[in-house]
């Protein structure tokens, strides 16, 4: 089974194309997003619940998210950003895709 056998699968060699070193995500609007998507505080690894670390640094005035990439370990070597978060109790770190933070941005831009 290939990649491309996985029904109404939406392939990120197919999306735009974007370049990581400019990408930039307001950790407010992270922070929006994790709140519209109802993530949870809970740790799945630990009892801990509550504040997470973010990885952000500041940029201008402003924190904004680090954008980490990670490749496929193809021979053309797709690469695909994600943002951070840490439990402070465990380390525990799960990955957003940047891709949809992107999109989620780009949609409340006009709000």
């Amino acid at each position: 089974m290939t990649d491309k056998d996985i029904p109404g699968a939406r392939y990120h060699a197919e999306m735009e194309q974007v370049e990581y070193s400019e990408m930039m995500i307001p950790m407010e609007r992270f922070i929006q997003f994790l709140k519209h998507t109802s993530r949870s505080t809970k740790c799945p690894l630990c009892p801990h619940q509550g504040e997470w670390l973010v990885h952000a640094h500041e940029y201008e005035g402003q924190q904004m998210m680090n954008i980490y990439t990670m490749g496929d370990g193809r021979e053309n070597n797709n690469v695909y950003p994600f943002v951070a978060l840490e439990c402070p109790r465990c380390g525990f770190t799960p990955m957003t895709s940047a891709f949809k933070l992107k999109e989620f941005v780009e949609s409340i831009k006009d709000e």
